[in-house]
């Protein structure tokens, strides 16, 4: 795959289209955050205050990248696997780059491998303010305590108010869809607003 044979869509969120490829796209990056980390992940990949790229090969959906203009942030970059290590990250970044005039960072967590790729380019990677920690800190808890009170899975049951595995994994599963509705209905309500 090279770079020139590449696709750029913004997102619309009227478009049917985008909305499942987002969703798809969203879904692998929480399940590979789940894998790698062992519970929920940060970021959005659409939301009013946002602008997203959807990367196409072959009109295939490829990669994602959800920026905040405003405040010249990457909230979320996400390469499926079978088109990492060709250039595509950096690629996205630096039209990312270009697109945010001023000095670009990355919103943490990052995974090694987008921290390397950001620190390659110069794109520092923001620091999480002890508000913002407590509060990813405070969310996740509530939702393993929710999940943990949901499980049926007597065996397969960890320490009081965690939640099983088959349980946070089901959790993951369904999270993309939800999060992805309800950010595409607030843009679309953003949208319907008399100017």
């Amino acid at each position: 795959m090279t770079t020139n044979r590449l696709r750029y869509e913004l997102f619309d969120p009227f478009h049917d289209r985008h909305i499942q490829h987002v969703t798809d796209l969203f879904r692998g990056y929480l399940h590979e955050e789940f894998e790698r980390t062992g519970r929920d992940a940060d970021g959005f990949p659409v939301a009013p205050y946002l602008r997203t790229l959807l990367v196409y090969a072959a009109n295939v959906p490829v990669a994602l990248c959800a920026a905040d203009p405003r405040h010249k942030a990457v909230e979320l970059l996400y390469v499926r696997p079978e088109v990492r290590r060709l250039g595509l990250g950096r690629h996205i970044l630096t039209w990312v780059r270009g697109q945010c005039p001023g000095q670009l960072r990355v919103k943490p967590p990052v995974t090694p491998a987008c921290a390397a790729l950001a620190a390659s380019l110069g794109i520092p990677v923001a620091e999480v303010t002890d508000d913002e920690r407590k509060q990813r800190q405070a969310t996740s808890r509530r939702f393993e305590q929710l999940i943990a009170e949901r499980c049926r899975h007597r065996k397969a049951r960890p320490p009081a108010g965690k939640p099983c595995r088959i349980c946070l994994q089901n959790y993951v599963d369904a999270m993309p869809d939800r999060i992805v509705g309800q950010q595409v209905a607030a843009m679309r309500m953003v949208a319907a607003l008399p100017v």
